[in-house]
């Protein structure tokens, strides 16, 4: 009955009601062969030790059930709250810590941990997994580490981690994909949240790793340091959100290599803007402000400031192109300090003869504003729009 009704069921609570089963059918069964005449079955002590047996053996197979389910429960969270519940309940009875995270680690090497793999997907996992071993132990920071290991290990040496985690810090309105939304989403929430993260001490996390043969389960009086830590903030009115950016920062160990990504992203970013629009990179800036620190992301600042200015450099250009009454092709320029922005490509090549001459039209008027500032044209990075005419219209 338990297998039929539990296998692959992660959305509906099960262990309530299975336990209601055992005492509507099992218990008055019992009650016939563990009792005598002459006492009252709750009174009878054998009824007592083998109620206390079968509950613990319903607690311990739900908990061997869903423990070989581990990685099909994490990749289908938040749906599969229900089965995490239900779980945390189980080993709080049953003491089965060191089970969890030996079959997670065992099912996320078989299953995960391969070239066959895409990046994203396996940080996708990864903060799943977060989520999930939060729901199970909200303030054991330690078993969190042991069950992740593997896998930050194993990100570590993926030569697109840091960008792909970089790239869904961001969430640039473009990318619609699960694990940006999720990870902006995160910046954003982790900054607004009073967070709290309370680890254990080695000795109570080597209480929470006993061997389930060898204790007596009481699961009606069980009450594990768990359950404690959860009561303590529920009291305290805190949160026991553990911080997802700071776990994928901590892959490296360094956020250099994140702010190093996030300037050549932005860079990309910024040089494609045709209209000058920062207002989504300043929003996710102030994000990053937040968590890394002003200091650190004072030449991506910098990079933003460069576009508010060229934007009013160019309005200018244009307002003496009129006065002059140049007609004609026209040419914006997205104007950057060489300072604060990351190395750009170039290619040697000569533009077009027309081109060449936007671009000295451009430096004089600069020479005019920025005097005497100049500009030196960087050609690779550049784009054109063309109009193509033909006999019966033109594209």
């Amino acid at each position: 009955r338990i297998q039929r009704l539990w296998k692959d069921n992660f959305d509906t609570p099960l262990v309530a009601d299975t336990i209601q089963w055992v005492e509507a059918v099992v218990f008055p069964w019992l009650e016939v062969f563990a009792t005598s005449p002459d006492r009252q079955a709750q009174d009878h002590p054998l009824f007592h030790q083998w109620r206390t047996r079968l509950e613990y053996f319903v607690y311990h197979t739900y908990g061997n059930q869903r423990l070989s389910e581990f990685f099909n429960i994490v990749v289908d969270f938040p749906d599969s709250d229900a089965a995490l519940e239900d779980l945390r309940t189980c080993l709080s009875m049953t003491a089965q810590h060191q089970q969890l995270i030996t079959e997670a680690r065992r099912q996320i090497k078989k299953r995960l941990l391969h070239a066959g793999a895409k990046t994203t997907d396996i940080l996708q996992f990864f903060v799943n997994l977060i989520k999930a071993v939060n729901v199970l132990y909200p303030s054991s920071g330690g078993i969190l580490d042991k069950v992740c290991d593997d896998i930050k290990a194993y990100l570590r040496h993926r030569k697109d981690t840091v960008r792909a985690i970089v790239l869904g810090l961001i969430g640039s309105s473009g990318d619609s994909s699960d694990l940006a939304l999720v990870l902006h989403s995160e910046l954003k929430s982790s900054n607004e949240d009073n967070t709290l993260t309370v680890y254990y001490s080695s000795d109570e996390e080597d209480d929470m790793m006993v061997n389930p043969t060898q204790c007596k389960p009481s699961p009606r009086t069980m009450r594990t340091s768990m359950d404690k830590g959860i009561d303590m903030l529920r009291v305290l009115g805190l949160s026991n959100k553990t911080d997802i950016v700071k776990m994928l920062v901590s892959i490296f160990g360094k956020k250099d290599l994140f702010i190093e990504e996030y300037q050549a992203i932005l860079s990309s970013k910024l040089l494609a803007l045709s209209d000058y629009d920062t207002t989504q990179e300043v929003a996710t800036l102030e994000l990053l402000k937040i968590r890394f620190g002003e200091a650190a992301l004072h030449n991506c600042e910098a990079m933003i400031r460069d576009l508010a200015e060229t934007k009013r450099i160019q309005s200018n250009i244009s307002r003496m192109q009129k006065e002059d009454r140049r007609g004609g092709s026209t040419m914006d320029c997205t104007i950057v300090s060489r300072l604060f922005w990351p190395e750009l490509p170039d290619e040697d090549f000569v533009p077009h003869p027309q081109l060449i001459a936007l671009q000295e039209q451009q430096v004089q008027y600069y020479k005019r504003l920025k005097a005497p500032r100049t500009l030196e044209f960087i050609n690779a990075l550049g784009h054109v729009q063309l109009e193509l005419e033909y006999p019966t219209t033109s594209v």
